[in-house]
C-alpha cells in the first residue's frame, strides 16, 4: 500500500504481467549483450585490416619506368674499346679514285663527297686497308645479300607495274619509275606495321628526305588494287607445289 491509503501500481499487476516484463527485461539485456560482442569484433576486424594494410609492401615500379641512362663518350686520353674506325684517309687519293678500284662492291660518293658504302650504310675510309678490311666483315656480306633482296624486289614492283597499267591505266603511270616503286613501298611498309594510311602526313617530311615525293593519301589509296596482286601473287608463289591445310573454327566475320 502507498501513503494516504492508496494502492501501489506494482500490486495491481497480476502475476502472469510481472512475470512477462520479467522476461522482457532479460531478453533487453542479451539484446544488448549480442550487440557489444558485434561491436568488439567489428572493431577487431577493422584492427585487422588496418594491420594487414600497413604489412603489405609498395608496388614496385615497372621496367619501363627505369631511369633512362644515355651511353657518352669515354673522356679525352681513354682508349676506346677497339674496332673499325674511320682512318685518315690519303690525301692524294679521293673517293672517286676508290670507286675505280672496288668497282664490284657497293660503295658510292655521298654529298659531302665521302666514300659510302650503301650496303652497310656508313662512311669509310679512303685507305686501301681499310676498305679491305671492311670488305671481309659479316656486316658487309649481309648487306650486299640485303642490297641483292632489294633489288629484286624493286625489279618485281616494276615489272608488276608494268603489267598493271597495260591493264588498268591508272592515274600517275608516267612518272619516272623509282618514284612509283617506292611510293608503293612505303605503301606496303604501312600495311604490314598496321599504321593508318592518314599518318602518311605525319611522317612526309622524313619519308621525302630521300629526294623522291609521295602523293596525297587519297592518291596513295589507288594503288591499294595492285599491292592487294601483289600479295595475292606472293602468296600463291609461296604455297604452290606445298601440302597446306585450311581450318574453319567456326568463328563470324564480324569481331566483338
Amino acid at each position: 500500500m502507498a501513503s494516504g491509503g492508496q494502492p501501489n501500481d506494482d500490486s495491481l499487476l497480476s502475476s502472469e504481467e510481472q512475470e512477462y516484463s520479467w522476461l522482457e527485461s532479460e531478453d533487453c539485456e542479451e539484446d544488448l549483450g549480442e550487440s557489444q560482442e558485434d561491436l568488439e569484433k567489428t572493431g577487431e576486424s577493422q584492427s585487422q585490416k588496418k594491420s594487414l594494410l600497413d604489412v603489405l609492401k609498395s608496388p614496385k615500379p615497372s621496367v619501363l619506368a627505369r631511369k633512362r641512362i644515355v651511353q657518352c663518350n669515354p673522356p679525352v686520353g681513354v682508349k676506346k674499346s677497339k674496332g673499325l674506325t674511320l682512318k685518315s684517309a690519303p690525301k692524294n687519293i679521293s673517293p672517286r679514285d676508290r670507286l675505280k678500284d672496288f668497282s664490284d662492291q657497293s660503295f658510292m660518293v655521298n654529298g659531302s663527297n665521302k666514300l659510302f658504302c650503301d650496303a652497310c650504310r656508313e662512311v669509310l675510309s679512303c685507305k686501301k686497308s681499310s676498305i679491305e678490311a671492311h670488305i671481309k666483315t659479316k656486316k658487309h656480306e649481309k648487306g650486299k645479300e640485303r642490297l641483292k633482296r632489294k633489288e629484286a624486289t624493286e625489279m618485281d614492283i616494276v615489272q608488276a607495274l608494268r603489267r598493271f597499267d597495260q591493264e588498268v591505266h591508272p592515274v600517275g603511270e608516267t612518272l619516272p619509275e623509282p618514284v612509283r616503286v617506292y611510293r608503293v613501298r612505303v605503301l606496303m611498309a604501312m600495311l604490314k606495321s598496321g599504321v593508318p594510311l592518314e599518318k602518311i602526313e605525319c611522317f612526309r617530311d622524313i619519308f621525302e628526305e630521300n629526294a623522291l615525293a609521295l602523293t596525297s593519301v587519297s592518291n596513295m589509296r589507288q594503288l591499294l588494287p595492285f599491292v592487294l596482286v601483289q600479295e595475292t601473287t606472293r602468296i600463291k608463289q609461296a604455297v604452290c607445289g606445298k601440302p597446306i591445310s585450311i581450318i574453319f573454327d567456326g568463328t563470324t566475320h564480324v569481331c566483338a
